[in-house]
């Protein structure tokens, strides 16, 4: 497997580590209200929110500034191997640090509502806060340009908000001279790229790599999971 193999070649991944979090990519995700949230039921939330493979698992996160669970699968083979390299790790979902983060970057933010896009291999996360509240959040599958844009045009109109006015934040694989940022330009012109927070020194040579690219990762230990 990949991730042996990769372990293997990167002696320093065999240190001794205080703690060890692995955030894990999914597009498959469900938010539920701690006051509803049942352990039990997980299997219950996941099936009635996507299809769950033979070879899954359910797991699920605490959001603390979100006062919510966030249930998602991972598969079975991924978990065994990374239980055989990491015994002690704690897993996470991407969509729920994605939530998080936001949620503590934006919480002295005037109420206003913001528009994120988290750009992925053929998936795009979408989140929209209006002051510290969490409207909406979703994740979808694209092949093109046009399918990206569409689904951002779609989730602007059924918010019924103003793609003259909204504010939207771009973070993942994405670039101002990539073709999937011309797109977006033209239908919604205040667009800006994620910044690195203050909250963390950073070594020279994060200067090399644009920050908005790694957004969940860098920003994973603001997160109380």
């Amino acid at each position: 497997m990949q991730l042996k193999q990769f372990y293997s070649g990167h002696p320093w991944l065999k240190q001794t580590y205080h703690s060890i979090k692995l955030l894990f990519e999914s597009n498959k995700s469900t938010l539920i209200p701690a006051p509803l949230f049942d352990e039990n039921e997980k299997e219950s939330y996941s099936a009635f929110n996507f299809p769950v493979n033979d070879d899954e698992s359910i797991y699920f996160n605490k959001l603390k500034n979100l006062d919510a669970y966030i249930v998602y699968p991972a598969p079975d083979i991924l978990i065994k191997t990374t239980k055989e390299i990491f015994p002690d790790h704690l897993l996470y979902c991407h969509s729920g640090v994605f939530i998080e983060s936001l949620l503590i970057l934006n919480k002295n933010q005037k109420t206003q509502k913001r528009f994120f896009v988290n750009t992925r291999n053929n998936f795009l996360d979408i989140v929209i806060l209006d002051g510290r509240k969490l409207l909406f959040h979703n994740s979808f599958s694209y092949k093109s340009k046009e399918d990206f844009i569409y689904f951002v045009i779609f989730v602007i109109e059924q918010l019924q908000l103003n793609p003259e006015d909204i504010e939207l934040v771009l973070s993942g694989m994405i670039d101002k001279n990539s073709r999937l940022f011309d797109t977006i330009y033209k239908y919604i012109r205040n667009v800006s790229f994620q910044t690195k927070t203050d909250a963390f020194n950073y070594s020279y040579v994060f200067n090399e790599v644009p920050s908005y690219h790694y957004f969940n990762l860098l920003n994973f230990e603001l997160c109380e999971l």
